[in-house]
């Protein structure tokens, strides 16, 4: 197994674990946009699952594109693209989400794959 297999690590996760809204960045600087409001615990499970993934050649809870990228060497670095310091319920920080999503080129131009609105 190689140590990258071995040794995979989401470079910059944060600290922080409070509400955020997210990217993870490829080398190629393709993002997925993401929101959580336990961000720390979020990415580390990404990680995981990344790991996971190069173990075995499927995580089942990566998207493909994600997986396929990842198998195909891509690193992946965190982003906070915002902090939120007050309480803030899921719908709205997947409105914030959405923003951000809609900013960096939506469904088209990301890792994403479900629009949000069709979240569960």
């Amino acid at each position: 197994m190689s140590d990258k297999k071995l040794n995979f690590q989401i470079s910059n996760i944060p600290e922080y674990n409070g509400a955020a809204v997210y990217a993870l960045v490829d080398d190629n600087g393709k993002r997925y946009i993401g929101s959580s409001n336990h961000l720390r615990r979020r990415i580390k499970s990404h990680n995981s699952y990344m790991r996971t993934a190069l173990r075995t050649g499927h995580s089942g809870f990566l998207n493909d594109e994600i997986e396929k990228a990842l198998l195909n060497g891509a690193n992946f670095k965190c982003e906070i693209l915002a902090q939120i310091n007050t309480d803030v319920s899921k719908h709205e920080l997947e409105e914030i989400e959405r923003i951000f999503l809609k900013h960096y080129g939506g469904l088209e131009n990301t890792y994403n794959i479900i629009p949000l609105k069709h979240k569960v």
